[in-house]
């Protein structure tokens, strides 16, 4: 035991890094000769002594103790770096390892281990205060900070000229120019060590009116985890994007205001923009809604019996090939209630990407619209009475059918009838059983006849034009509409009445036009009533 003790003595005392080892009462019970070497006292001074390691510690005194309770209590190892002070006066800065010593698992004293880094430490400082300066030749700034209180400790020529002397400032007063931390400043636990960084975009300077983007991390400064910043001038870049920003909300604020639908898709057909204009018209509850699920507002098919999926993607791909394209298109509410709609589709340039931008006119209000137009088209063309054409719109459609006859060479005959003795069926029975002969012989001549060349002409008298027809077919015709009027059975007062009309028809020459036509017509139809009436009448030229 007494050999093995003195072999170990011998490896220790040649061991060139101070060694010391002290008890559970903090007395040196053994050390080497290079820690005597260097506190520069003999081994019999130090020995049995109690000093702490013959360094001046006042300037922290719990330090000490914690250190040791953290050894000999925890029995954890404990390092630490810092600037002593020996006995004799000399100042370094320093390695210390404390470590337990462990016997029958107790902790019974520890060793200590010194190393003096004192010129690595110099020469750590020249390298990061080059590697502070080079930042310098790239206009970036950059500060360091305590990583507890955030004052500034350190920082580059670059962040002095920027920020003026923010040395002991705290860093948010630095850069952002505020009393109190930002909502957004990270926490030192959280910041990474250096290699990664967290960054904050365009933190505002007021004092020198610029914008800073400000990447953190922790890095290793004098033996100490500091916190380090790196700023970079953002203004442009801010003032940049605070006009594009400017610029994309006045253009969403003018497609929600138009009165029409806009959509955007991606290069791979997916919807990532509509207006509110959309989402009021599909009734949906929210933008989420209709860029979440756009062909939940289309039915499954299209009015020509296509897949309204299999069509979008063809008019995609189509409008991809000629940049514009326009198109009919069915969309459905969220109750699936149909919308007819016109949709006018684009190809737009974005930054790199070529984007699809649809308008989107509901019809819903036009073909209302429309609808409504026509209806009011009909009233002033149709006799309110028995729903044929009336005489103005007639004399219009007369000489169109002219025009157009003649320029086919194609026949065209006049049709006149008029209802015999009508007077006498007022007179007796009253207007509205008039009424009711006008409506019963306009809906059956309107069954013979091309509805949409029939007229009331006058009171009793209705008129048809008869196109690409001989004159003897147009009597042929006649005498059809003459039997069936005569078979006609009306009543009145439970007696049946006797219905008949008389009609002429003459045909279209080379030098008629409307008004002769009309005369030819009108004269025909007075022959056939002055022969007697109930009769069909052709013109007399034709048979010259």
């Amino acid at each position: 035991m007494f050999f093995e003790e003195k072999i170990l003595r011998q490896v220790i005392d040649n061991v060139p890094i101070p060694i010391f080892i002290k008890d559970s009462n903090r007395r040196y019970i053994e050390c080497n000769d290079a820690f005597a070497s260097f506190v520069r006292l003999k081994k019999e001074d130090i020995i049995g002594n109690a000093c702490v390691e013959f360094i001046n510690y006042n300037d922290e005194p719990k330090l000490y103790d914690d250190i040791i309770f953290k050894v000999i209590k925890k029995q954890e190892k404990v390092r630490i770096e810092r600037t002593i002070e020996l006995h004799d006066g000399r100042q370094m800065f320093v390695e210390i390892i404390y470590m337990p010593l462990i016997i029958d698992n107790k902790a019974e004293g520890f060793y200590g281990i010194i190393k003096d880094v004192t010129e690595i430490k110099s020469f750590q400082e020249e390298m990061a205060n080059e590697y502070l300066a080079a930042y310098d030749d790239f206009g970036i700034s950059v500060y360091l900070a305590d990583l507890k209180t955030k004052e500034i400790i350190h920082c580059n020529e670059m962040a002095y000229k920027t920020f003026g002397d923010c040395l002991g400032m705290k860093c948010y007063e630095a850069v952002c120019c505020k009393n109190e931390i930002c909502d957004d400043c990270v926490s030192s636990k959280h910041l990474p060590k250096k290699g990664s960084f967290v960054k904050k975009k365009h933190r505002y300077n007021s004092k020198i009116d610029k914008y800073f983007n400000v990447n953190e991390c922790i890095i290793k400064w004098k033996g100490e985890e500091v916190r380090m910043g790196l700023l970079f001038d953002s203004t442009s870049e801010y003032r940049l994007e605070q006009k594009d920003r400017e610029s994309y909300e006045l253009i969403k604020l003018t497609l929600n205001t138009a009165p029409l639908g806009c959509v955007i898709l991606d290069e791979n057909y997916n919807t990532i923009q509509c207006n509110e204009y959309m989402i009021k018209m599909f009734e949906a509850k929210s933008e989420d809604e209709v860029l979440s699920n756009y062909f939940r507002f289309s039915p499954e098919y299209q009015p020509d019996g296509k897949k309204s999926l299999e069509k979008h993607l063809e008019n995609m791909e189509f409008v991809k090939q000629e940049l514009h394209y326009s198109l009919h298109w069915v969309h459905q509410t969220a109750s699936k209630s149909p919308i007819p709609c016109q949709v006018n589709l684009s190809i737009i340039d974005f930054y790199d990407k070529k984007l699809i931008l649809g308008y989107i006119t509901d019809l819903r209000e036009y073909e209302k619209t429309m609808r409504y137009a026509e209806n009011l088209k009909m009233i002033s063309i149709t006799d309110a009475l028995t729903n044929a054409f009336n005489r103005r719109y007639f004399d219009d459609l007369l000489k169109q059918s002219i025009s157009e006859s003649r320029s086919n060479n194609k026949n065209l005959c006049l049709l006149m009838f008029d209802i015999d003795r009508f007077k006498t069926f007022n007179d007796l029975y009253g207007h509205q059983v008039g009424d009711m002969v006008l409506k019963s012989i306009a809906e059956l001549s309107m069954s013979i006849l091309p509805k949409d060349y029939f007229a009331r002409y006058g009171g009793e008298e209705f008129i048809a034009i008869l196109k690409d027809c001989s004159i003897y077919e147009a009597s042929d015709i006649a005498e059809k509409l003459r039997m069936k009027i005569q078979g006609l059975k009306m009543y009145a007062d439970s007696e049946e009445m006797n219905v008949t009309v008389s009609i002429g028809v003459t045909m279209m020459n080379d030098n008629d036009d409307s008004s002769s036509l009309l005369g030819k017509v009108d004269k025909t139809l007075y022959i056939a009533k002055r022969n007697g009436r109930n009769r069909v009448e052709i013109s007399t030229e034709h048979f010259n």
